[in-house]
């Protein structure tokens, strides 16, 4: 094996997602700030496939605060944000560092906590 075989490899990046309908099955509004956060998520997407990965996880994790600050259903966006940010992270810093960014969001996201611990547990080493 050469050193080339055990470096770290790009993960799947998740999507964003938005609320697609209510329960009565009409379509929803894009929520405030929504289209702005898809060309940010995109760029750090395109950041993240370039191999700049420092950049792409702090476009990621700037998306998810911006997504912070909008009304609850955006949650699985934030999650979203939050688990590329990670992988980013992982292939920037190492595991080491995207437990550091990701651990202090447990308290400062409650709604995101259980996808976050389900991140963070995934974690090389």
């Amino acid at each position: 094996m050469t050193p080339e075989t055990l470096a770290p490899t790009p993960y799947a990046l998740y999507d964003l997602v938005a609320p697609a309908a209510t329960a009565e099955g009409r379509g929803l509004p894009s929520p405030p700030g929504l289209v702005a956060a898809r060309a940010r998520f995109a760029a750090a997407a395109a950041a993240y496939q370039a191999g700049r990965y420092a950049a792409a996880a702090d476009g990621f994790l700037a998306v998810a605060r911006e997504l912070a600050r909008g009304p609850a259903p955006l949650a699985a966006a934030r999650s979203a944000a939050y688990h590329d940010a990670a992988c980013a992270l992982v292939l920037a810093d190492g595991p080491a560092a995207a437990r550091a960014a990701l651990d202090p969001l447990l308290a400062e996201d409650p709604e995101c906590a259980a996808a976050l611990r389900e991140f963070l547990a995934a974690l090389p080493g």
